[in-house]
């Protein structure tokens, strides 16, 4: 085997395993029916740390769409669907005190 066809190969074998990433991302892409709220960036909620209180959240992202009571604090919603399709989530969770223990940023399938 020539060294252009071993090349090759490795070439064709390297897309085939990149492939379906590529193709969950233009799916992704031709469904996402994503809102975010006013004054929402992707930069400031990868700002938001643990520890942070909610006047600091707000100060990067804004008043949520949504604030929900959960079990062990308080729930921020700062992206949502109109649609009722398939969407990014992006939360951010509250303890009782009012300080951030967690965010969500995932992709929710419908």
């Amino acid at each position: 085997m020539t060294i252009s066809r071993m090349m090759l190969l490795i070439l064709a074998a390297s897309l085939i395993m990149v492939a379906p990433w590529h193709l969950e991302s233009a799916y992704r892409a031709m469904v996402d029916s994503t809102v975010y709220s006013p004054g929402y960036s992707e930069e400031n909620f990868n700002a938001v740390v643990s520890g942070m209180n909610l006047r600091g959240v707000e100060a990067l992202l804004g008043r949520p769409f949504r604030a929900s009571e959960v079990a062990d604090g308080q729930r921020l919603e700062y992206s949502r669907t109109e649609s009722d399709d398939s969407y990014y989530l992006r939360i951010v969770v509250l303890d009782q005190r009012g300080v951030v223990i967690r965010t969500v940023s995932d992709w929710y399938q419908d």
